[in-house]
């Protein structure tokens, strides 16, 4: 095995495991999204996430943009990670030059995993912000991670962009 082999099979690892953090963040938005007037329980939480827990990505974010708006800003990003997702999850193999058993197409592959890892960094980034936001508004227990460098940082860099992000529809 080329060490480029092994480099491009890790960073295939962690976008999958980036892009699985996503896709669970956004199950979690849809499923704490209340309509109005209703108040959060943790066991309709749960069994709402469990509802979900099979619905494809796609149908999910349509459910999250029919619940609340979301910039124009966001939403070119989250389209570009719903299209790199479906390249990277449906169709890797098949994009423009990938074939991680040549040197050239280790380099396609490479070159492609970089522009989705950017992607997934805005996208969970935003995402993880919008938890912390929530857990802020509702008072819910301290986070054990808050003085984490990777907590402060999504704190700083992403938390202040989630209200101009998202707005509840009607608002």
């Amino acid at each position: 095995m080329h060490v480029s082999e092994f480099i491009v099979e890790l960073r295939m690892g962690v976008a999958l495991l980036d892009t699985q953090a996503a896709e669970a963040c956004i199950k979690k938005m849809v499923a704490g999204l209340l309509p109005d007037g209703e108040s959060f329980d943790a066991e309709s939480y749960r069994e709402n996430i469990e509802k979900d827990a099979k619905t494809p990505l796609g149908p999910l974010i349509k459910k999250l943009r029919e619940k609340i708006t979301i910039s124009s800003e966001f939403e070119t990003e989250l389209s570009s990670f719903l299209v790199m997702r479906n390249k990277f999850i449906h169709h890797f193999l098949d994009q423009p030059g990938v074939d991680i058993s040549t040197k050239d197409g280790r380099k396609a592959a490479q070159g492609f995993l970089v522009e989705y890892a950017k992607i997934l960094e805005g996208i969970n980034g935003v995402l993880a912000a919008v938890g912390i936001a929530v857990s802020k508004q509702y008072n819910l227990r301290a986070c054990e991670f808050e003085n984490d460098e990777w907590y402060l940082r999504t704190e700083r860099d992403f938390l202040p962009k989630v209200e101009e992000i998202f707005s509840k529809k009607g608002q």
